[in-house]
């Protein structure tokens, strides 16, 4: 039978200790016990799995096959380098969120409130939509940098059932929190003060991270610790470039592609709708028209080969190429004769295909053959140089 001074005592005075208790500055000791029942650590109810509840499937951002891309209450990455259209699939799932009516979080380290807002609505986003269900913010310090950015951040956090929170820049924000990218230690941390934070506010969370330039060596992963793939419970997205995106000046639209890849899937969902090499997720496309108006689709379809471009195209393309690398589109129609319709789709497959490659050059893009595109067309003559 327990004396008197057992029977006293807290949970936490019998666990820890009186002295410990008591050392902790503690003046009540059912505060421990209150916290106790609070902790993460206690056991976790197993019925629910054991009932037959299965997590649920992908059920945001959909292709243009009906088919989701993201788990609900889950941590997302979006990885690519600067051009692949990464932001914009984020903000493309922002739009799809903001047309059902739910509330979405943007917190942005990299570019500013009218460059964001403006493409919401040039993607079709209403006023009324973004004024009632959309909030951004740009941090320029960290979330615990005074009392008072600690509590706006937590209000914030906590004021409202966000269906989409986007991160769009997590170097500037692991910088500003004061933490090292390439530590595990520091990014943990990282993880737990704001993607993990927001999930535990029942966001579903998308990261928008940038990668080396070069894929030499990079693996699968972007800047910093690999503890950013650890810490990952969704699906990680890679975007390749197959065409840069540019505004539509002095043509009617113009289209930029992006291939999407999938790095890691936990749930395993999303990787089974991967094509043949299980890692093909599809193609992001973004059309840009005159008007300024933005066309954005997921499709499944993870190329454009089925488009119907004559192999002469290709070679009228190399061959101006051969003598002028580094030619732009407008300079290719030019000089080729061709539609502008034809060009784009003819340099968009020798992309595709690892004959050309493309750079942004001011307004414009250049091309310029690859090994892989003078081996191909070893055998067709340049065109002449134009004569001064």
């Amino acid at each position: 039978m327990e004396n008197d001074s057992e029977q006293s005592s807290s949970l936490a005075e019998r666990l820890l200790g009186a002295d410990v208790v008591a050392g902790a500055g503690i003046d009540r000791k059912d505060k421990v016990d209150a916290q106790m029942a609070e902790s993460f650590w206690n056991p976790a109810d197993l019925e629910p799995a054991l009932l037959g509840l299965r997590p649920p499937p992908p059920s945001l951002l959909s292709r243009d096959d009906g088919k989701h891309v993201l788990y609900k209450n889950k941590i997302h990455w979006f990885q690519g380098e600067p051009g692949s259209m990464k932001s914009m699939l984020a903000q493309h799932a922002c739009v799809q969120q903001l047309e059902l009516d739910n509330d979405v979080l943007y917190i942005d380290y990299e570019s500013e409130i009218l460059d964001v807002v403006s493409r919401l609505m040039d993607m079709g986003a209403t006023k009324d939509q973004l004024r009632k269900r959309f909030v951004y913010v740009h941090p320029e310090g960290a979330t615990d940098m005074s009392p008072g950015d600690k509590a706006a951040y937590l209000r914030m956090v906590e004021s409202r059932e966000w269906a989409l929170a986007v991160l769009d820049g997590t170097t500037d924000s692991i910088a500003l929190e004061g933490l090292d990218a390439n530590s595990g230690a520091d990014i943990t941390l990282w993880l737990q003060a704001i993607p993990r934070r927001l999930k535990a506010a029942g966001a579903t969370v998308v990261v928008i991270d940038h990668v080396a330039k070069s894929s030499d060596g990079r693996g699968r992963w972007a800047i910093g610790s690999g503890h950013k793939l650890a810490g990952l419970d969704g699906v990680s997205f890679t975007l390749d470039i197959i065409t840069p995106l540019a505004k539509a000046v002095g043509r009617d639209e113009y289209t930029g592609k992006a291939r999407v890849l999938v790095n890691k899937d936990r749930g395993g969902d999303v990787q089974a709708l991967c094509a043949d090499d299980n890692k093909t997720l599809g193609m992001f496309a973004v059309t840009a028209y005159a008007d300024g108006s933005l066309d954005c689709s997921l499709f499944a379809e993870a190329d454009s080969t089925s488009m119907n471009v004559a192999y002469e195209v290709f070679v009228a393309v190399a061959r101006v190429l051969k003598t002028y690398p580094g030619s732009t589109q407008k300079a290719i129609t030019d000089r080729t004769g061709m539609s502008d319709h034809e060009a784009a789709a003819g340099l968009l497959l020798m992309v595709e295909q690892g004959w050309c490659k493309v750079e942004p050059i001011g307004q414009s893009f250049k091309h310029t053959l690859t090994q892989a595109g003078l081996r191909e067309f070893r055998d067709d003559d340049p065109v002449e140089e134009d004569p001064f």
